[in-house]
C-alpha cells in the first residue's frame, strides 16, 4: 500500500471462479476472491465493485492501474488515505 496525491494504491492478488466472494489481507496484499471467471473483463469488474463497496466510494473512484490480465494487480482508490485503509476490519 502506498499513498499518492490521488489516493491509495493497493497491491492485490485476485482469485477467480470461487464459490463465495471474499476479501482478506495477507502479507501486505489484499486477496480478493470473486465469483466471476476471468473472461470478457468480468472478474475485473467484480473486483472494482467489491473495492468500491468495501471502501464506500463510487466505482469511478476505483481503477486497476496495472495487471489487467494478471492475478496480481495494482488498484488505485481515489480520495482515500492510508489511515482509512488501515481502519478496515476483515472478518
Amino acid at each position: 500500500m502506498r499513498q499518492t496525491e490521488e489516493g491509495v494504491i493497493l497491491e492485490c492478488i485476485i482469485k477467480t471462479n470461487v464459490k463465495s466472494a471474499s476479501m482478506t489481507m495477507e502479507e501486505g496484499f489484499f486477496v480478493v476472491a470473486v465469483e466471476s471467471v476471468p473472461v470478457d473483463n468480468r472478474a475485473n469488474k467484480e473486483v472494482v465493485e467489491a473495492m468500491a463497496s468495501l471502501f464506500s466510494v463510487k466505482r469511478a473512484s476505483v481503477s486497476i492501474i496495472t495487471g489487467h490480465k494478471s492475478k496480481h494487480k495494482s488498484i488505485l482508490i481515489k480520495g482515500l488515505t492510508l489511515d482509512q485503509v488501515n481502519q478496515i476490519k476483515f472478518r
